[in-house]
């Protein structure tokens, strides 16, 4: 298996970025008549995150998504699978 690290061009500053994953997306829900407690913790696949960075980077994330559709796939790695 051959991994990759995928590389943009930050909009802004036009520096090379590349997206990592902070702290793992939480959803919560509101009721109108009662409380909700319960919250779902979850991480973004590696789609969703390309998707996610839409006007920070110089490259529409549907292209860069559909060209690594054809050679591979988009996974995010966590910290023992970083590549480097």
């Amino acid at each position: 298996m051959i991994r990759g690290k995928l590389w943009f061009r930050c909009a802004a500053m036009h520096d090379p970025v590349t997206p990592i994953v902070v702290q793992p997306a939480v959803i919560g829900w509101e009721a109108k008549k009662r409380n909700v407690e319960t919250q779902i913790e979850r991480a973004f696949n590696g789609e969703e995150l390309v998707r996610r960075m839409k006007g920070w980077i110089t490259v529409d994330p549907d292209k860069v998504i559909e060209i690594v559709r054809r050679f591979g796939r988009l996974k995010v790695l966590d910290d023992r699978e970083r590549v480097m």
